[in-house]
């Protein structure tokens, strides 16, 4: 039996083994069988193996995923050592992908987990196609709006997401997606006013097939909040999110994270990319977030 997820994405979908329903059982009872099943058969590729791959790394394994993929090709530091839970803290300068390995399997024997040093801006359209699922961190916005375009052309449903201290962020493009929801049913009047009604009575709902067409990152960067029809947006929207922007043009510029050691530079560094970054509503982002 084939299962349909997101748009050209297609999962085998197998019978689950006695051993599979013993090790799962609690999150089939919270997402359904069905669920589980497009879980196992589900190959991941997750990009970077930092503090926040670690831990979609973990969730993922045990979650159930049929395959999961590590591709880093950056050395293991000092400080990684101390916060990503998979790496050894003697493998210091070793390829963080290929030495997570190891810990990473023992969480769960029945999901394939492997390590690959290629980098991130290498892989091609071919490459990614091999998997159900893209998950990308520590990129800069250029490396990930062309990951998911490339995601985008081959049907893989396509995640990024990052964390600089206090602030972070999540996007997800899983194209034209199709899902279920429980709506309520509006209770016929019978005549009784609704407070001598049984109080035990329960609300009758139905379940209804919805579509969401999702936005590819490219234009979710591209808005010019600056325009007429984004002000009432503008209102609405967390000045996290343009935080975010100008965190990520400082990754794109200098290569890593803003740092406690190089605090004063990197602040006015910070400064100068939210002034200059064309389209962000400067207002929106005071002088305190590069504390």
């Amino acid at each position: 039996m084939k299962t349909q997820l997101g748009r050209m994405v297609t999962f085998e979908s197998g019978d689950i083994t006695e051993e599979e329903a013993a090790l799962y059982d609690r999150q089939i009872r919270l997402w359904g069988l069905d669920a589980q099943k497009r879980l196992r058969s589900a190959r991941v590729l997750l990009i970077h193996m930092g503090g926040l791959g670690a831990e979609v790394a973990k969730n993922l394994i045990l979650a159930g995923v049929k395959s999961l993929t590590m591709l880093d090709p950056n050395p293991v530091t000092s400080s990684e050592a101390s916060c990503q839970f998979f790496v050894p803290s003697e493998q210091i300068g070793a390829n963080r992908a290929e030495v997570s390995v190891e810990r990473a399997q023992r969480l769960n024997p029945m999901v394939s987990v492997t390590a690959e040093k290629t980098p991130s801006t290498e892989l091609t359209e071919e490459q990614v196609a091999r998997y159900d699922v893209l998950v990308a961190t520590g990129c800069p916005d250029s490396e990930l709006t062309r990951l998911n375009a490339l995601c985008r052309r081959r049907g893989v449903l396509f995640l990024a997401g990052d964390v600089y201290g206090f602030y972070g962020f999540m996007f997800a493009d899983l194209g034209r997606h199709e899902f279920a929801e429980e709506v309520p049913v509006l209770a016929r009047p019978s005549g009784e006013p609704a407070q001598k009604r049984p109080r035990t009575e329960q609300p009758e709902s139905r379940t209804v097939k919805r579509t969401l067409q999702f936005t590819p990152l490219e234009d979710a960067l591209g808005v010019d909040w600056n325009a007429e029809d984004r002000r009432k947006t503008l209102r609405r929207t967390s000045d996290v999110y343009f935080i975010m922007r100008v965190l990520q043009a400082f990754r794109a510029e200098e290569g890593r994270r803003p740092l406690a050691t190089s605090a004063d530079t990197d602040a006015a560094r910070l400064l100068a990319l939210r002034d200059s970054l064309k389209g962000l509503p400067t207002d929106k982002v005071g002088d305190a977030f590069t504390r």
